[in-house]
């Protein structure tokens, strides 16, 4: 064949007519490559891609020379070498990237399936093209910039075989050639061994055909893979398969699609197009708008809550922007902070961005210096530079008050920085994705609204916040109470959609109302996806081809693809950090110097696939303008390269001062990245920082996750761990996971450690009604204590073994260890040991009819519990002698000390007694006659009683929990 002709997928090859081109020199080789796909290129890019080390002079001159060498090699031909530029001419040349790129795109021809037969052979003939991974074995020693370049289209052109790989098996199995399916689906899972859906496709096409053998080895194959590269079990998806499989029960493959239509030929495009970026005026929301604006209005007479819900990409984020630049306008001050996913495992950390601006708003910044120290030094717990200067709070938040302090200074902080001559606001956007102790602080931010002049705006999506029924039940009671404005978006319909292209820039009286509904059918109404096709409309339409993709996934990549390899590589770094970055982890994640960085950000801006913020004290900050990009852009990248990304995020973020305004919780965000980055035990040792750091601020779910993922990662200091998981699974009321975790920290423990092991083993016992078991277990904690002294430890069993024979009703025996334990206690000189002994004598006395000594005996228990850091001996005596109050019909002394205890209980999270004192609180206030109030309690504490142990097999003592 004559002509040019570049095999540059597998081992790199170059003939001429025919004939192989034998060159001296490999960069002679890069530069044909890199011109073939690039285009052309100047010579100051090309001498800086190939001898980055080199003087601009000598890289020049190596430039010239192997520009020589290339152009005797090729015979004159093809290589137009001008005074400033170098490029690629003539059209008897062929590339077999360019023509596999061709067969993997869109289809030329219009039919009903998306894979035909007339599909199946040019995907047939991509796939014959994909010989191996673009330039196989060929590197420049020199030239880290040219393996840079080389690795970015490695990765982009094994995406794109894998996914000409998928379309050929889907249309092959659909026309029933299953065999060869199966010899695709092999080289699919050779592509990429990591990924499940190609396993789950073979094990697929082998149960169709027959081989129920092959399919379970493949399984097999699968998890070996997973278990060695990732140590991971595999996906439930593949699980059920394989299940599947062993049962003969996988339904049969899908029916070959209808035939092809016969081709026609391109219809004439019609000039209508919209220019690229076109402006996006907020169109069918109109009535929200007015609905929120006139909610807003009413804040001079008590704060208000503002709710925007809805699906992904409904436009609620453009809503808030909206409402949020329109009181802006009036002057008031305007804090908005949105919510990321994974922050559901970083505890506060949108409040801590809330915050952030505050101190960095330069309106707030006059207001909060009105705020009391002790309220800013609170709020300084999460951002340091908002305390006053020497004003710190080193109180631990585990002491009694702590945590009620800590949010209400946070409030008062906020509140204050809002307080402008106009009402101000604070939007808090993507609130699925934010952690329970952020939820928590803004429910209580809610019910104090009233007398605050601010608004508070809310948005998330409407299906994913289904499981916080607190939040739920207080966004509902606002509502209720007529302070509260919840609205729910629609879709666009195709009105809006017309009303939208009309109003563009530049587009008035060019719109074609063929693109509305073309528009409206591709999108569906959804606003996001409307936009994204707008944004990438270039040039005019026809009726039968639509030059967009038919998918977001598949513009995204488009977009993508377009861009020069600087803005990729900034790109790819910036998906492996998150949807929002700053420009330093950008940079030092992406590798690229500061210049490059912000040329390639401007770049990425000027796309619209990142739009830039302005962070505290005017630092830029970069957001994804959508996450599903940002999802592309990651996926697309190797196993490798993203564990290369994700290490050098933890590094940069490690390298960081530990000083200045922090987030608190940014062990967890290191240690999310050290995991990814496959660096398990920095990994482990993070994750118990955050697990630490989650416990002290009483956020548990965020610390089980955290301390779990550090066992799992293989942390030194397991047994501690497995101690401290079970001591949160208890306050959670999974009974059966705590015990398991402490058995396995018991099982390396000894002496004095392995008794205060078995005495918590004892504790969640007796909470769940086993009294059997739990004497058992205190036995133990005896007999592993030996000879030792430790007389606190033994004082807090021999208080366990007294409601332990209280709760089987041993009277005789729980007096008696009662005594000995107060005897232990006061040698011991232990304020908690006393505590639990007099707790325990007046919950005895009360159950034996002496009111007055068991008042004395629990009111001692509660002074001396007060002064400890934890709150729990505190509960227990306010609840028992809200209990002996409640005997005496001294009802309302009684509610004011259980409902303290159910506060306490609600800020620690402990359930199992949080229902407990529920209803406790229901027979205080049947027994004061006020039966409505009751039920309310009574309600919510079988609610919270379901949620205790695993209920198909619970005591039913559970349940009956009174007096502890």
């Amino acid at each position: 064949m004559r002509g040019l002709r570049l095999r540059l997928l597998g081992p790199p090859s170059v003939e001429i007519d025919g004939a192989a081109m034998h060159v001296d020199t490999r960069k002679a080789v890069a530069v044909l490559a890199y011109l073939a796909l690039e285009g052309s290129q100047s010579r100051e890019s090309l001498a800086g891609l190939l001898w980055p080390d080199s003087t601009d002079t000598r890289a020049r001159a190596a430039l010239r020379r192997t520009l020589s060498v290339l152009n005797r090699a090729l015979g004159g031909r093809w290589l137009d070498s001008a005074r400033d530029r170098v490029a690629l001419d003539g059209d008897d040349r062929w590339c077999d990237v360019t023509v596999f790129r061709a067969a993997a795109g869109p289809a030329d021809h219009a039919h009903t399936g998306q894979v035909c037969e007339r599909c199946l052979d040019r995907l047939g003939e991509a796939a014959a093209l994909y010989r191996g991974d673009f330039l196989s074995g060929f590197t420049l020693r020199d030239s880290a910039a040219f393996d840079e370049w080389m690795i970015v289209e490695t990765e982009a052109l094994r995406r794109e075989c894998s996914g000409v790989l998928e379309r050929l098996v889907d249309g092959l199995t659909a026309a029933g050639r299953l065999e060869e399916a199966i010899t695709h689906a092999h080289r699919l899972v050779a592509l990429d061994a990591l990924h499940e859906p190609a396993h789950r496709r073979l094990m697929q096409l082998y149960a169709w055909h027959g081989r129920r053998g092959d399919a379970i080895h493949q399984y097999r194959a699968c998890v070996a893979t997973l278990d060695r590269e990732l140590g991971v079990r595999p996906l439930d998806d593949t699980v059920a398969l394989y299940q599947a499989i062993l049962e003969d029960r996988v339904p049969p493959p899908p029916r070959a699609e209808q035939a092809a239509a016969p081709a026609v030929a391109r219809a004439p495009r019609t000039e209508v197009a919209p220019p690229r970026r076109l402006a996006t005026p907020l169109v069918g929301r109109e009535d929200a708008v007015a609905e929120l604006m006139e909610a807003y209005s009413q804040v001079g007479a008590g704060g208000r809550l503002l709710a925007v819900t809805g699906e992904a990409g409904i436009g609620k984020t453009r809503l808030a922007e909206e409402i949020g630049a329109r009181i802006a306008e009036r002057g008031a001050t305007v804090i908005a902070v949105r919510c990321q996913p994974g922050d559901q495992r970083l505890a506060y950390a949108p409040v801590a961005e809330a915050l952030r601006d505050a101190a960095g708003h330069a309106d707030a910044q006059a207001r909060l210096a009105h705020v009391a120290p002790h309220w800013r030094a609170e709020a300084g717990r999460l951002v340091p530079t908002i305390a006053a200067d020497g004003v710190t709070s080193t109180e631990p938040l585990t002491s009694p008050g702590a945590q009620a302090r800590f949010v209400e200074g946070v409030w008062q902080v906020l509140g204050a920085a809002l307080d402008g001559d106009a009402p101000g606001l604070l939007v808090v956007d993507d609130l699925q994705w934010a952690d329970d102790a952020t939820l928590q602080l803004l429910t209580y931010v809610i019910t104090r609204l009233r007398g605050r002049r601010l608004a508070l705006l809310c948005c998330w999506r409407d299906d994913e916040l289904t499981e916080h029924n607190r939040w739920s039940d207080t966004v509902r009671a606002a509502q209720d109470a007529g302070s509260g404005t919840v609205l729910t978006l629609g879709r666009l319909d195709i009105d809006h959609i017309e009303a939208l292209l009309a109003s563009t820039t530049d587009a008035h009286d060019r719109i074609d109302s063929r693109l509305a509904t073309r528009l409206h059918a591709e999108a569906e109404g959804l606003p996001l996806a409307v936009v994204a096709y707008l944004e990438e409309l270039d040039g005019p339409i026809s009726d039968g081809d639509w030059p967009l993709p038919h998918s977001l996934e598949h513009l995204f990549r488009t977009r993508v693809a377009s861009l020069d390899q600087t803005a990729r590589q900034v790109l790819t770094a910036a998906a492996a950090i998150g949807r929002s970055f700053d420009f330093d982890t950008a940079m030092a994640a992406s590798g690229r110097t500061d210049g490059e960085t912000v040329a390639a950000l401007e770049t990425l801006t000027m796309r619209g696939m990142v739009r830039e913020l302005e962070g505290p004290a005017g630092t830029p900050l970069f957001d994804f303008t959508h996450d599903k990009l940002r999802s592309v852009v990651y996926d697309a990248a190797s196993l490798a390269r993203r564990r290369l990304l994700h290490g050098r995020v933890a590094d940069a973020l490690r390298s960081r001062p530990r000083t200045g305004d922090q987030p608190l919780a940014v062990a967890g965000l290191i240690a999310r990245h050290e995991q990814l980055a496959g660096r398990d035990a920095r990994a482990a040792e993070m994750f118990a920082l955050a697990g630490e750091q989650a416990r002290a601020l009483y956020a548990n779910t965020e610390a089980l996750d955290h301390l779990r993922q550090a066992l799992a990662l293989g942390h030194p200091d397991a047994a501690d761990l497995h101690e401290a998981v079970g001591d949160l699974e208890t306050l959670r009321g999974d009974y059966a996971a705590a015990l398991v975790s402490y058995d396995n920290a018991a099982a390396t423990a000894v002496g004095p450690a392995l008794a205060g092991l078995e005495h918590k083993c004892a504790h969640v016992h007796v909470r769940m009604g086993d009294s059997g078991a739990a004497r058992a277990r205190l036995d133990a904690a005896v007999t592993a204590l030996r000879d030792a002294e430790e007389p606190e430890l033994r004082a807090r069993i021999a208080a366990e073994r007294s409601l332990a024979a209280a709760r089987a009703g041993a009277i005789d025996e729980a007096e008696l260890e009662a005594r000995r334990a107060l005897d232990l206690a006061e040698r011991a000189n232990d304020r908690r040991a006393l505590a639990q002994a007099r707790n325990i004598l007046g919950l005895l006395a009360r159950r034996t009819g002496r009111l007055d000594e068991a008042e004395r005996q629990l009111e001692y228990s509660a002074d001396l519990a007060a002064a400890l850091p934890e709150p729990d001996a505190q509960i227990t005596a306010l609840n028992n002698l809200a209990l002996v109050l409640g005997d005496a019909r001294r009802y309302e002394h009684a509610l004011e000390h259980a409902r303290t205890a159910v506060r306490l209980c609600e800020r620690i999270g402990d359930r199992h007694r949080q229902a407990a004192l529920h209803n406790n609180i229901a027979d205080l206030l049947h027994g004061a006659g006020r039966e409505e109030e009751a039920m309310a309690h009574l309600t919510t504490a079988v609610t919270l009683f379901a949620e205790v142990g695993d209920q198909a097999s619970a005591a039913p003592e559970i349940w009956k929990l009174v007096d502890w």
